[in-house]
């Protein structure tokens, strides 16, 4: 099962970030987040955790971290944005530290602004200029150096655009940003989805013929769904399934290149290194930070005895690092290079390099050609690695 941490943003003493009419962001991105922690719990596939299930003041730091304490899969903060007149659309950030989740970012925002019918602003980056090299958002750098594999900020729409505000302002609108988004990350897990019925509550002067059009459908699917014999005979608060929503298969905006390069290195020296993914696949090297990717590198931190997070952080990449140097490596030889000479061989993993191991590599060199003398010198590394 997949865990997924949902932040509703502001809240509690932060609520002034509003429209021109009536929208309070606080209030809206809680809606969304309750909303996508059902769409996801009804897969069966997913454990959803909201930082904030009410109006509750949580500072930034607080809100990574509670991801970060959960071992969560997915951290995904909720906002809508804010900006000079006529700005508007959707834009989702990800971290400068995780370049692999460039490609889910696009995806949510290109799924949000299409059910929404607004621009497509893209997947974004946002450096500390007073931090080089780190993120600017709080939240979103908490979570990252917290181990969290996959960290995003969602922007759905621009609450100072009057014409986006009346968007948000409409409970379905708030619904099909969830479904848009819980597709999405169900398809980046592998996880099939298929979306709630709508259910809508009648209100007064509402007409099916009405009701029909706000839903993108026809009367005679109402009728249909519902099982009414008179069309004409429907009451305030009669609840009424109005279908699911749907979302097209979206194509997210233009990025510059296919998959990041970083990513695709890392893939190919996890394939080097022989370290599959948890179906014991090779890892496919498309540049893309998606779980299989994921639970290769966490196979790897279990096997160098490092904290096990699913991310490529430098403790990860400095153990690497020491493994490809391929260090002579011989009886008394402790450490993450010992215990990954172990795994490769096939002893005991325990990161020390004892007669058992010795005894072992021996067999391993003497099967390899290789003068059997139980020390791990450039010709055993050349058959351990590659």
């Amino acid at each position: 099962m997949f865990k997924v941490c949902i932040d509703p943003g502001h809240g509690g003493s932060d609520r002034s970030n509003r429209g021109p009419s009536c929208y309070v962001e606080a209030d809206g991105v809680l809606a969304i987040s309750k909303y996508l922690k059902e769409e996801l719990e009804s897969t069966g596939q997913f454990q959803a955790i909201l930082t904030r299930d009410r109006d509750k003041t949580l500072t930034l730091t607080e809100r990574g971290r509670i991801a970060a304490r959960n071992k969560v899969d997915l951290f995904i903060s909720q906002h809508t944005n804010a900006g000079p007149k006529g700005a508007g659309g959707t834009e989702v950030y990800y971290s400068v530290d995780i370049p692999g989740d460039r490609e889910l970012a696009a995806k949510l925002s290109a799924a949000v602004a299409q059910v929404l019918g607004i621009q497509d602003r893209g997947a974004k980056t946002s450096e500390s200029t007073r931090y080089p090299g780190e993120d600017y958002y709080t939240v979103i750098d908490k979570a990252q150096d917290g181990g969290v594999p996959h960290v995003l900020l969602i922007e759905s729409a621009f609450h100072s655009n009057p014409d986006e505000e009346r968007l948000l302002l409409q409970d379905e609108n708030l619904r099909k940003i969830a479904q848009a988004q819980a597709k999405v990350i169900c398809e980046f897990f592998g996880v099939q989805y298929s979306q709630q019925a709508n259910v809508y509550i009648v209100q007064s002067g509402d007409t099916l013929w009405g009701i029909a059009q706000k839903f993108k459908t026809t009367v005679e699917e109402i009728v249909k769904l519902n099982s009414i014999s008179n069309p004409s005979l429907i009451h305030p608060g009669q609840e009424l399934i109005v279908g699911s929503i749907e979302v097209d298969k979206v194509q997210p905006a233009p990025q510059p290149e296919n998959g990041d390069e970083k990513v695709r290195e890392l893939q190919h020296i996890l394939n080097m290194l022989h370290i599959t993914d948890t179906n014991g696949k090779v890892l496919v090297e498309d540049g893309l930070y998606g779980p299989a990717t994921t639970s290769a590198v966490k196979k790897f931190q279990g096997i160098a005895g490092i904290q096990v997070d699913g991310s490529a952080g430098p403790q990860t990449m400095g153990v690497i690092k020491q493994i490809l140097a391929m260090p002579v490596t011989k009886r008394g030889s402790k450490g993450a290079v010992v215990r990954y000479i172990q795994f490769r061989v096939g002893v005991g993993i325990d990161g020390i390099f004892g007669p058992k191991t010795e005894a072992i590599v021996k067999k391993f060199q003497s099967a390899n050609g290789l003068v059997a003398d139980g020390i791990v010198g450039s010709k055993t590394w050349k058959e351990l690695i590659g």
